[in-house]
């Protein structure tokens, strides 16, 4: 993050997204969601952003929210999730749906 500032701002919201993926998996969770937050002010449609916003408020047990960020993710594009994602993101809706 700090080389992406300084020196690569176009690289600056995926280690962002990298950085908030990292602190939610630590539990984390107000660290992951700032990081996030300055992530998706720089580029609001990645759609990996979304997928881990997800997965930070199912930590938070915002299931909602998560809903909604992994809906997101399998609509944006810049960049497309994986297929492997996109599964996990339908997955994770489903089990949110079912409740």
């Amino acid at each position: 993050v700090d080389i992406g500032r300084a020196s690569e701002p176009s690289g600056l919201p995926f280690s962002l997204n990298g950085l908030g993926r990292a602190l939610t998996g630590l539990g984390r969770l107000d660290e992951a969601e700032a990081a996030f937050r300055e992530s998706l002010s720089l580029q609001p449609d990645n759609a990996w952003l979304h997928f881990n916003r997800g997965l930070l408020y199912l930590a938070k047990e915002e299931p909602h929210n998560a809903g909604h960020c992994f809906d997101l993710s399998l609509q944006l594009t810049n960049p497309r999730l994986s297929p492997r994602k996109q599964s996990r993101a339908r997955a994770f809706i489903e089990r949110l749906k079912k409740g």
